[in-house]
């Protein structure tokens, strides 16, 4: 039989002691010829040294043995370090590199480098601070009033959301704009929501609304900061002046005052 190999095994009959040279059951003759084949298939299919045929192992062997030395050239430069904390991380690498990946062991996350900062990998990490109140508050004649305060932690590099509601009610005939606006040092402040009161007596309204600050506009462009934020109501009339009738914060439990700071992700 001629050597089917590597389609399939070979399956030769061996001579027996009895077989002759000149035997017709086993030719010696063509014994010899399907051996040479076996043997030039199977040096076909393991190739020569720096075989060009991709199907040969020597060819295959060599390619995976390349891409091994890439994948660990690569591993290599971007192996995640681990460090104590910021401040060993910038002892340990002052002059980092693109893709470079750490590991803070005192805040347990990732960050990597993104070529001009370090930005933290992965999800959210939710409301940092949130105030509320439902005390009935004066409000003082043509100052804004500070309605609640929250604190956090900001880091460059992330982005982060603000929001409040505050329900309040109008004391007689005051009408015009009523904003509510967020203020912090280093920040420009910011509008949440306006809603023009129309005239009337004691009349109620509601604001919500909310805001997105990346760390930069919030003032802080390298490292953190701790920052506090406050939010106001703003008491304007149609002359576009402050009223001078006070306002009163409204102290329902079904309408409490709110306000909440959360990190929503990396810049």
């Amino acid at each position: 039989m001629a050597s089917t190999y590597p389609t399939s095994l070979d399956n030769f009959t061996n001579p027996t002691v009895s077989d002759y040279l000149n035997s017709t059951t086993v030719p010696h003759a063509t014994q010899h010829s399907d051996l040479n084949d076996a043997v030039e298939n199977l040096q076909a299919k393991v190739g020569i040294d720096s075989s060009a045929d991709t199907d040969s192992i020597d060819y295959k062997v060599t390619d995976a043995a390349s891409r091994i030395t890439t994948l660990e050239a690569g591993a290599t430069a971007n192996a995640v370090v681990a460090y104590a904390d910021l401040s060993a991380r910038t002892a340990a690498n002052p002059s980092p590199s693109e893709g470079d990946v750490s590991w803070q062991e005192d805040t347990n996350r990732f960050d990597i480098y993104n070529g001009t900062a370090w930005a933290e990998v992965g999800a959210t990490r939710g409301v940092l601070d949130y105030a509320s109140a439902t005390a009935t508050t004066a409000y003082t004649a043509g100052t804004p009033l500070s309605v609640l305060t929250v604190t956090a932690t900001i880091e460059a590099g992330r982005v982060y959301r603000l929001g409040g509601k505050v329900c309040a009610q109008a004391s007689s005939n005051n009408t015009g704009l009523k904003t509510l606006y967020v203020s912090a040092s280093g920040m420009t402040t910011v509008q949440l929501a306006g809603y023009t009161l129309a005239s009337g007596t004691n009349l109620p309204f509601y604001l919500n609304g909310e805001t997105v600050r990346t760390a930069t506009q919030i003032g802080v462009t390298s490292g953190s900061a701790s920052t506090t934020f406050t939010l106001y109501l703003r008491d304007q009339n149609n002359n576009g002046g402050l009223n001078t009738n006070p306002d009163a914060i409204v102290g329902a439990n079904t309408f409490p005052q709110e306000f909440w700071i959360e990190d929503i992700g990396a810049a």
